[in-house]
């Protein structure tokens, strides 16, 4: 697909959210996209988004289909799997669009049916253009719908951006989480061409400019080199904020995880995530949890059939006056 070719492209001399220990997996990722057919783009989606629902016990019924997520009984699932791309609308098991996220996120939003939405991430990383600002509108989001990002198996640094960005992170036993780093990498083909027999001759102006930094017919320069980790550093800097903000950590905790990829007891330690689970014991706790942090059943997100009929029998009560203050402020 020219996405993934594009997608590739765009991963040499840009800030990416990818560590050596899972970017085999995510480069794995990038090669199976560039070699899907277009023509069975739309049969692998939707094979991909049944096994997510398999993974959560649904049914795959009727009310399923008939929503642009993956839907059953007031959850909006969405996938946040494979290699995580910038500009690009699919969703696939080895790779996932940060428009794709966006679109859904927005549309379960607005569905009066979604009571609760879960982010269902399994990546090893993604681009770092695009990033930011999508766990932005999910932290966000998360005031309007409560959001349960579940790991299983692998959330790693742009995954673990997404996913810490949810109301809260939950992680299978054998999930591997964390990878809060920034990447930028940059190839160096001088030697292999120089035994082909080829010489590359760079033209530029102005002379001493930055017009062909990171070549790669010629070593980095070090003013060429000092850019580019200005660059990675200030993007570590967002990072650690991000997170901060995302999980209530210290900016020191961040920076201790020193981009270590943990396994999922280690990563509730750290508190980078909020319990170890499977997916249907954690939609099940999820709602759990909810329930316990409302005063009264009336907290609880409702549908807007639900909501409405309870404001309007709350209007024609003959006693207003003995409504409990939290059940007006649900209804507000």
């Amino acid at each position: 697909m020219n996405e993934a070719r594009v997608a590739m492209s765009r991963v040499q001399l840009r800030d990416s959210f990818v560590m050596p220990e899972t970017a085999d997996i995510f480069v794995s990722n990038l090669t199976q996209f560039a070699q899907t057919n277009p023509d069975a783009a739309e049969r692998l989606e939707a094979a991909h988004l049944a096994s997510v629902e398999q993974a959560y016990g649904f049914d795959g019924g009727e009310e399923t289909t008939r929503k642009p997520f993956i839907y059953e009984n007031g959850f909006a699932v969405i996938p946040v799997h494979g290699a995580l791309l910038n500009r690009f609308g699919g969703a696939y098991s080895f790779a996932t669009g940060y428009n794709y996220i966006r679109r859904m996120m927005t549309a379960a939003l607005e569905d009066g049916d979604v009571q609760v939405i879960v982010l269902d991430v399994d990546s090893p990383g993604g681009e770092a253009a695009g990033c930011f600002e999508l766990a932005d509108e999910i932290r966000a989001a998360r005031e309007q719908k409560p959001i349960l990002a579940v790991v299983d198996s692998l959330c790693a640094s742009a995954g673990y951006a997404i996913g810490s960005s949810a109301t809260k992170v939950y992680a299978t036993p054998s999930s591997k989480i964390g990878s809060i780093g920034v990447i930028r990498m940059h190839m160096n083909l001088k030697g292999m061409l120089d035994k082909m027999g080829v010489e590359v001759t760079i033209i530029e102006a102005p002379e001493d400019g930055m017009k062909s930094a990171g070549s790669p017919y010629r070593p980095l320069t070090p003013a060429e080199k000092a850019d580019f980790q200005e660059s990675v550093n200030k993007a570590y800097a967002d990072f650690v904020t991000l997170i901060v903000a995302n999980r209530g950590m210290t900016a020191d905790a961040v920076i201790e995880t020193k981009a270590k990829v943990f396994r999922a007891d280690e990563a509730l330690a750290l508190t980078l995530i909020d319990a170890v689970k499977t997916p249907t014991e954690a939609v099940s706790s999820f709602m759990a949890e909810l329930a316990d942090e409302c005063d009264d059943e009336d907290d609880l997100p409702q549908s807007e059939d639900e909501e409405m009929s309870k404001t309007n029998s709350e209007v024609t009560s003959a006693a207003p006056a003995a409504a409990a203050p939290a059940a007006a402020a649900a209804a507000a």
